[in-house]
């Protein structure tokens, strides 16, 4: 089940899957409560980076207020077939990735 669709700043749809959403409140706690700001993150980051992995890119938003020291949310996309997934998202004291 898809809980979004939103394009990202070049036009490109991701989405992201209620199996995905488990994972990051699971495994991020300090996620929970930022739905809303991981769409932003997709529609209007701060950066973008690639991964080392082939077909992922790295969607960073910059918040003042962070999560500790850690200001930045991190949004990790999967390209396959011309769409992309999120796989998963944190917070982050740096970027990270490829320029």
């Amino acid at each position: 089940m898809r809980l979004f669709e939103i394009r990202d700043r070049s036009g490109r749809m991701i989405y992201m899957t209620l199996e995905r959403w488990h994972h990051i409140v699971e495994e991020h706690s300090d996620v929970v409560g930022s739905f809303d700001e991981i769409q932003a993150a997709i529609a209007y980051p701060t950066a973008m980076r690639r991964s080392d992995e082939e077909g992922v890119m790295l969607y960073f938003r910059y918040y003042k207020y962070g999560v500790s020291d850690k200001n930045y949310l991190l949004v990790i996309v999967k390209y396959l077939n011309g769409e992309g997934f999120v796989i998963t998202s944190y917070f982050t004291d740096r970027l990270q990735g490829l320029p």
